[in-house]
């Protein structure tokens, strides 16, 4: 196999997409206007295998959270593919990332 200036870009630009949909994050706090002020922030990593619902438990009540990092080249969008109850987060659609949750 040769490799050609069209092969090299391909690749590239293929490792490129790999690796910022890597980085992609959410900075916004999804509260609720709750959790002001009290509790502890932890990080949860939580995957939807398979494009499988799934839900990851926290111990505690969660007060709020925000995705830190996403694992996933599938997206992951509040209220579509991740979101989360005061039991935990939850994933779907081929989510795969970390969250900064606040913990009571």
């Amino acid at each position: 196999m040769y490799l050609t200036f069209s092969r090299v870009l391909f690749y590239t630009s293929l490792l490129g997409l790999i690796l910022f949909a890597g980085c992609a994050a959410d900075p916004q706090w999804h509260d609720g206007d709750r959790g002001h002020g009290r509790g502890e922030t932890q990080t949860l990593s939580c995957a939807s295998d398979s494009n499988a619902y799934r839900h990851c438990d926290v111990d505690g009540r969660l007060l709020k959270a925000r995705l830190r990092e996403r694992r996933s080249v599938s997206k992951c969008e509040y209220g579509s593919s991740w979101g989360w109850s005061r039991h935990g987060i939850w994933v779907d659609k081929g989510c795969r990332a970390d969250f900064d949750v606040l913990v009571d």
